[in-house]
Formats: structure tokens, sequence, C-alpha cells
């Protein structure tokens, strides 16, 4: 609750639970492009970076940390994106509209 950004530097991840729960408190993350992690998160709140490029993890959180605006706005987002694709809500409202169409 308390980080200002969540790091996961995955080489494989089929969902990103710890992503999600990340985004769930505003916080914006720091993303292997690998697996199913590029699903959960969006470029809004996230930044992706090739799982096994070190410099671009570095490159990335220098940019959220050094600058408080985008630190921001990537909080919001983060917030917004759980709130609407990774919530209970937004997740019955799909399962809902899902069992309707059958």
């Amino acid at each position: 609750r308390k980080a200002t950004v969540y790091l996961q530097p995955s080489k494989i991840e089929s969902f990103g639970l710890a992503v999600a729960e990340a985004l769930s408190f505003g916080i914006p993350c720091v993303v292997a492009d690998t697996g199913g992690l590029p699903e959960v998160v969006s470029e809004k709140c996230s930044i992706l970076v090739a799982p096994d490029d070190v410099s671009g993890y570095v490159s990335a959180l220098s940019e959220l940390l050094g600058n408080k605006k985008l630190l921001k706005r990537m909080s919001l987002e983060a917030l917004n994106r759980h709130t609407e694709m990774l919530s209970i809500e937004s997740w019955q409202t799909r399962m809902t509209q899902t069992l309707q169409l059958q």
C-alpha cells in the first residue's frame, strides 16, 4: 500500500496477480512484456520492458520516480484500470454479459 512503483521483471508470467493487486492500490507498474502481463496492465498505468532489458527497467523506474506529474497520472490510471478491468464488479458485469449471450 505504501509503494510508489511496483516492479515485476518476470521472464515467464501467466497472469500477474501481484500486478493486479498493485493496480488496485493505485501503484503504477514496471513489468516485463511477457506472458499475460501486457493484458493486465495498460500503457496509461504501466511501463512494459523486455524481460532481459535491465537498463530498460532502470530507465522506466527513473522516469517514474523522477517525474511526479507522470507518477500521479499513472497512479490514477492504475486505479481506473483496476476498476474497469480487474475488480470483482467488472468481472461480474462481463460474466453476466457473456452468459446472456448464450
